[in-house]
């Protein structure tokens, strides 16, 4: 199933980019659009290999042998800054899963012609009546934004943060 909506993610992509690419309008919109197909792109790419990429649970093995094995004499350390920083920063990231996919649905609802999403590829989007089966439409990128947003944003945000202020941290007490 996965697999399938990984695809679904990518025919999306494809759909909306080929649209910003393509699609007659100005450059603003294009744009605006670009940073949409940008943000789907690397969150796409971060959750392709799926079943290939075990960095997330190697990270936490890491940390942990590192705790266990190295630190196991010394002194309770204090947390540094930058540590703290990416706590709190975790604790925002948290939010992202359900409020980006949300705004997108008022973004798509309150301006319908908004590049990349599907109603603006549409001639007749700023005329747009919310009735019938084309309710639907904004639902379905609702959902899509979800995915993108819920798949992908972990392993950027656990691989590269996470992993990259760890390593930091534990290079400045092995020069203790």
């Amino acid at each position: 199933m996965f697999k399938l909506l990984n695809l679904v993610m990518l025919t999306y992509f494809l759909a909306v980019s080929s649209h910003v690419y393509f699609g007659l309008m100005p450059l603003a919109k294009k744009l605006q659009g670009f940073v949409f197909c940008l943000i789907y792109f690397m969150l796409m790419g971060s959750s392709w290999n799926y079943d290939l990429d075990k960095a997330q649970i190697q990270m936490i093995n890491t940390c942990l042998d590192f705790e266990a094995k190295i630190l196991q004499g010394e002194k309770m350390l204090k947390t540094p800054q930058q540590a703290k920083a990416i706590i709190m920063f975790f604790y925002m990231l948290k939010h992202n899963y359900y409020l980006i996919p949300l705004a997108v649905l008022g973004l798509i609802l309150l301006e319908p012609c908004t590049p990349p999403f599907h109603l603006s590829m549409s001639l007749s989007c700023s005329a747009i009546q919310w009735k019938g089966l084309i309710i639907l439409i904004p639902f379905l990128e609702t959902y899509i934004c979800a995915c993108f947003c819920y798949i992908g944003s972990a392993g950027i945000v656990y691989n590269l943060f996470a992993g990259i202020s760890s390593l930091l941290n534990y290079f400045q007490l092995l020069e203790r």
